[in-house]
């Protein structure tokens, strides 16, 4: 699957164009060529600890 492909079948980077770049960048690194994977972790925020009566 090329850059193509992808842009005909998720819709990516079709309409203004301002985000092809990342796009790219990103497909590359995920490319099966590659073996490095954009991988993103993200922090989600704990929740408040409950206090217990002593």
């Amino acid at each position: 699957m090329d850059f193509d492909d992808l842009q005909l079948e998720y819709g990516v980077a079709t309409q203004c164009g301002k985000c092809e770049g990342c796009a790219r960048s990103i497909w590359s690194e995920c490319a099966a060529s590659q073996s490095l994977a954009h991988i993103r972790n993200a922090v989600l925020p704990r929740e408040p600890k409950s206090s217990q009566p002593a």
